[in-house]
């Protein structure tokens, strides 16, 4: 691909081939925890899970003809681990779990835990995880404001109504002042 611009770092930048996951602006409004604050751990998930939900082109070499396969090994669900989502993020078991459990209760993905025969044995409690188109096109694609304004996701002034303002001298808190002699 040549890309020319009137800007030397737009057109090096264009010359990239960027891949992996891609994040939809939308999601940083309607992907948010109970306190309406953004998930990023939960988005960066989503965007995983739909990486590897999103087909693969499989192209014909002798014909040309285009065929798509899934990225993943099972039939039906991504297969996924707390270990890998904790080793991938950088976080705990405990936040990775937090975080699915936000795009479950948004109703974007759900948890299938199974019991699957290894070389091993038996492996108990394998993760898979179904990813649900109608949920997630409403995250990306949410409703137009109604007549009033209102979305299907909260808005700025509706989640952050509280200032942050410094303690009274009345309030402890868990810091000491240290005086100063002069």
């Amino acid at each position: 691909i040549c890309m020319k611009t009137e800007n030397d770092i737009v057109n090096k930048v264009g010359k990239m081939r960027f891949s992996g996951d891609v994040i939809p602006e939308v999601w940083y409004k309607t992907i948010v925890s109970s306190n309406g604050r953004v998930n990023l751990l939960a988005i960066n998930i989503l965007a995983d899970i739909v990486y590897w939900y999103r087909p693969m082109e499989i192209r014909d070499e002798m014909t040309g003809d285009v065929t798509w396969k899934k990225k993943f090994a099972d039939d039906d669900y991504l297969q996924r681990n707390y270990s890998k989502i904790c080793e991938k993020y950088n976080v705990s078991t405990k936040q990775a779990r937090e975080a699915l459990i936000v795009l479950e209760k948004l109703g974007v993905v759900k948890r299938h835990f199974r019991t699957i025969e290894t070389e091993m044995g038996k492996c108990p409690n394998v993760m898979y995880i179904e990813l649900i188109p109608d949920a997630l096109y409403k995250l990306t694609y949410p409703e137009p404001a109604d007549e009033n304004g209102k979305t299907s996701f909260p808005s700025d002034k509706e989640v952050f109504t509280k200032k942050e303002t410094r303690p009274s001298s009345e309030v402890r808190t868990n810091t000491k002042r240290k005086r100063r002699h002069l």
